[in-house]
């Protein structure tokens, strides 16, 4: 039944709470070890296995803006597991639907299902990326579980951004620009853990934006800001 006649919500009314997210048997170490990377407080606040994910703890209300990490049930891991075996996830013949969307969160992260985290400082990210790099590359902690794709902010839109991409090592030879205006953004695909199903993989996107961004409306049409 639809409510026509339902009092509209009011700004300010309400906030986002919290993102449930779960790991595979086996991944909560490494999956610790992902956020820890990104800067994250975790709080092991709960039972065995659980912890929560605060990535602004000076402005942690102990509710609001925070993820909880959880094991995955056995519910959630049957389902999966028919689902692989339906599709043929991960095999030759696997369903050339599921492979399409998989390439698609590589060739094109910012279209498919992902969570963002918004830096307070360039600095922030700069240290949450060469960190994931590093404990990424061969030989690393996380080596196999997480790939990153880097998305410099477009030059031309303004010389301050453009000096401090010219001097970030994190942005040498980055991958393409980015899609948002002011802003770069940086995308790690894993499988550690995930809203969905753990074969097709999580996208978490790091952003950051330089203080332009927060002058104007944003327009996903692209139709406004300087472009390459």
């Amino acid at each position: 039944m639809t409510a026509t006649n339902a009092r509209p919500v009011q700004p300010g009314s309400a906030t986002l709470g919290h993102l449930a997210i779960h790991y595979r048997p086996g991944d909560f170490p490494r999956a610790r070890l992902l956020f820890e990377a990104l800067g994250a407080h975790l709080e092991d606040n709960g039972p065995d296995g659980f912890t929560t994910i605060v990535f602004d703890l000076p402005a942690w209300n102990f509710v609001d803006n925070v993820m909880y990490l959880s094991p995955a049930g056995p519910v959630k891991l049957e389902l999966e597991a028919a689902i692989a075996e339906a599709l043929h996830l991960g095999d030759a013949d696997e369903d050339p639907r599921a492979t399409a969307f998989r390439n698609m969160r590589s060739s094109s992260p910012e279209s498919l299902d992902h969570v963002g985290i918004r830096y307070s400082s360039f600095e922030a990210l700069e240290r949450a990326v060469a960190t994931l790099t590093r404990l990424t590359a061969p030989g690393g902690e996380l080596e196999g579980r997480a790939v990153i794709t880097r998305y410099s902010a477009r030059a031309g839109q303004d010389p301050h951004i453009d000096d401090v991409m010219a001097a970030s090592p994190i942005f040498r030879g980055a991958d393409g620009t980015s899609f948002a205006d002011y802003g770069v953004q940086v995308f790690v695909k894993t499988d550690l853990c995930t809203t969905g199903l753990f074969a097709l993989g999580q996208t978490i996107e790091l952003d950051y934006f330089f203080e332009p961004a927060f002058e104007i409306m944003p327009d996903f049409g692209r139709k406004q800001g300087p472009k390459q």
